[in-house]
């Protein structure tokens, strides 16, 4: 039996993470809850919510 719903694309996890991190405002913590990384969406959401 064929399983019509399996995907047989195969993605490049770079180019997936890629494009996660234009359209997502992204911003990685570690356990002390201070920032290791922010992507420039974040920021600029950031700023538009500190005006």
């Amino acid at each position: 039996m064929i399983n019509k719903n399996a995907s047989t694309q195969v993605l490049n996890q770079d180019s997936v993470l890629g494009a996660l991190e234009k359209s997502l405002a992204m911003i990685e913590f570690d356990l002390n809850g201070e920032v290791l990384w922010v992507n420039q969406l974040m920021l600029v959401n950031m700023e538009k919510a500190l005006m």
